[in-house]
């Protein structure tokens, strides 16, 4: 499955940003893991699955226009933080759309911090109106994140993992795609997820 290198990207950036880049860009190829396994599961066609997995690539792609100090902060998020936190998928969007992304991707990478129950971040979109490739997107970013080591927390071991998303059913997360999401994060953790 295609998954578009972040090098082009990434040709000028600065030494600070580019250490936080590399654990990103592992982090991107985790999700698009994840995510191209729903999308398969769900009966997505070859090329539905390749914009999945490309904005899954891409998803975290506005954080570049952050400030590293903020991205890899050790400590809680402050309310202006967040705010400028909550920015990324719409500055991620942006971008991917100047770099000639498809609509499609574009979309994803702007919803995929919707939620379910429309509390999510981005413009509030809620239930089927968030991109399905951005719900798989997220399930896949939830739980790559809660299982890895950030600056901000230790990591989650998979059963935690999996019994704090289950326990969003219907609020985070679409209930159906949640249910096959932790079918297959469980069946697969240790061959998905190789490095956390």
């Amino acid at each position: 499955m295609y998954a578009p290198s972040f090098a082009r990207i990434s040709a000028a950036h600065t030494p600070a940003l580019a250490a936080w880049f590399s654990p990103e860009q592992r982090h991107n190829q985790r999700v698009g893991v994840l995510a191209d396994q729903l999308a398969a599961h769900c009966g997505l066609s070859a090329r539905q699955r390749q914009l999945v997995v490309w904005g899954a690539a891409w998803h975290d792609l506005g954080k570049f226009d952050l400030s590293p100090r903020l991205v890899n902060k050790p400590g809680p998020l402050t309310g202006p933080e967040w705010v400028l936190m909550r920015r990324h998928p719409r500055l991620g969007a942006i971008r991917a759309y100047r770099l000639g992304a498809p609509l499609a991707v574009v979309e994803m990478i702007d919803a995929h911090h919707e939620r379910w129950d429309g509390r999510g971040y981005g413009s509030g979109l809620a239930r089927h109106q968030i991109p399905l490739g951005a719900q798989m997107i997220s399930l896949a970013d939830v739980f790559d994140a809660m299982i890895s080591a950030r600056p901000y927390k230790r990591p989650m071991s998979v059963g935690a993992t999996l019994e704090r998303m289950a326990a969003d059913r219907e609020r985070a997360f679409h209930p159906e795609l949640l249910d096959l999401a932790l079918l297959l994060f469980e069946a697969h953790a240790a061959t998905l997820c190789l490095v956390a």
